[in-house]
């Protein structure tokens, strides 16, 4: 709740915030949305936790439990979920939904993910 207080969200005046519990640390990162005047360069709340815990590990992050707030339903979008999915298919996360708190592992919100072929050798 308190990520979604330094939201700045300059054109839609949606306040998002999320915070996540990171592998390998004790401590929760959190981030929240930031809006430019061209709205081309739009950062979602779950993409500044993301980005955040990858700059203070100096690498790939691995989200344990990520949860996100806003006023009303604030599911993640389908690219915040990829990103989320892609650091850890078996992530809980929880967001406001239909009047109550939905939680779920983040492969459960995105059934059908993107994902490249391995590579060979």
């Amino acid at each position: 709740m308190e990520a979604a207080d330094h939201a700045s969200p300059r054109f839609s005046k949606f306040r998002v915030g999320a915070a996540a519990r990171i592998g390998g640390s004790t401590d929760v990162i959190s981030g929240w949305n930031v809006e430019d005047q061209s709205l081309a360069a739009v950062l979602h709340a779950e993409q500044a936790v993301l980005i955040a815990a990858g700059h203070l590990r100096q690498g790939p992050v691995k989200v344990l439990r990520m949860a996100i707030w806003g006023h009303g339903d604030v599911p993640p979008c389908g690219r915040c979920r990829q990103m989320i999915v892609d650091s850890n298919p078996a992530a809980r996360v929880l967001f406001p939904y239909g009047g109550g708190i939905l939680v779920a592992a983040a492969e459960e919100l995105l059934p059908l993910r993107f994902s490249l072929p391995p590579t060979p050798g």
